[in-house]
């Protein structure tokens, strides 16, 4: 049976979760938690019920006609039984009826599997992202690219919403702009880089600080030809991540935007890893 996830689920869920902490990437209880008892209506969670044991489950968010897949996992025990299929169904099924025309979600490369599951069930690979990482101290830039025309705020995630009057994507404008309605940002402990120019808004990044990684979930311009202001904001990304003793930065970047892959290259950045970004069209 699949349903929507209660809050005595959560310790299943987290369970099912830490066995795909590679696939999934690591996030915390207390993440999971505010996401089960999130009653926001762009967020959906599911789980699938066998014998009265939670065996899976599935979270994406909505908004508007398009949607993204966060996370699908299924516990070891209960592989190659459907449990997956049953998932994706009842989550595409429920987003159609309420008006969802594109469901979009990410797989790293080496995932063969999971690609392969999707590709089954009517997905396509529409871009590469690559993320790009670097230890702080091989980070390269000069403190030249300092200048008194611009103004860099370090706030907390929350504060964002009086300053960007439209939602922030974790592949942000630095992918294609279809990808402007994924809503990532979510109950994490995150912080929010702000560089302005007089009073508009030209770089914005989303980042936090854990496992002694920076990590950007976020970075938005406002134009494709900002370089000055994304340098600027990765100067200050190398501070940050040296004063909390970070071993590495991580951004993911869209492989299509050549000049910036280009610029992050010449600095120090290389690529660690890639994802897939996929789509799908709903009838």
């Amino acid at each position: 049976m699949v349903r929507k996830a209660r809050i005595h689920d959560l310790p299943f869920v987290f369970n099912i979760y830490t066995e795909h902490l590679k696939e999934l990437g690591k996030e915390s209880f207390d993440w999971l938690k505010a996401i089960v008892r999130s009653k926001s209506k762009r967020l959906l969670v599911l789980v699938c019920e066998l014998y009265g044991e939670i065996v899976g489950f599935i979270i994406a968010y909505r908004k508007a006609r398009r949607a993204y897949i966060e996370s699908l996992a299924v516990s070891s025990r209960y592989r190659g039984m459907g449990v997956g299929t049953k998932l994706l169904t009842e989550l595409e099924g429920i987003m159609a009826a309420s008006g969802v025309n594109f469901v979009y979600l990410s797989v790293k490369s080496w995932n063969t599997s999971a690609l392969n599951f999707y590709l089954n069930r009517g997905y396509s690979i529409r871009g590469v992202v690559l993320l790009m990482c670097a230890k702080p101290s091989d980070i390269d830039i000069p403190a030249t690219v300092l200048s008194s025309s611009y103004t860099v705020l370090d706030l907390s995630a929350g504060r964002v919403k009086s300053l960007v009057n439209r939602p922030i994507t974790w592949w942000s404008n630095l992918l294609d702009d279809v990808d402007k309605f994924i809503y990532r940002k979510f109950y994490r402990e995150e912080r929010t880089l702000v560089v302005k120019r007089d009073k508009a808004v030209k770089a914005l990044v989303m980042y936090n600080v854990n496992d002694h990684k920076l990590v950007v979930d976020s970075l938005a311009l406002s134009s494709y030809s900002a370089l000055e202001a994304f340098t600027l904001t990765l100067y200050y990304l190398k501070n940050i991540a040296m004063a909390h003793n970070t071993s590495l930065v991580e951004i993911p970047v869209d492989a299509s935007k050549k000049r910036l892959v280009t610029l992050l290259e010449n600095i120090g950045f290389r690529v660690c890893e890639v994802e897939y970004m996929m789509s799908k069209e709903l009838a």
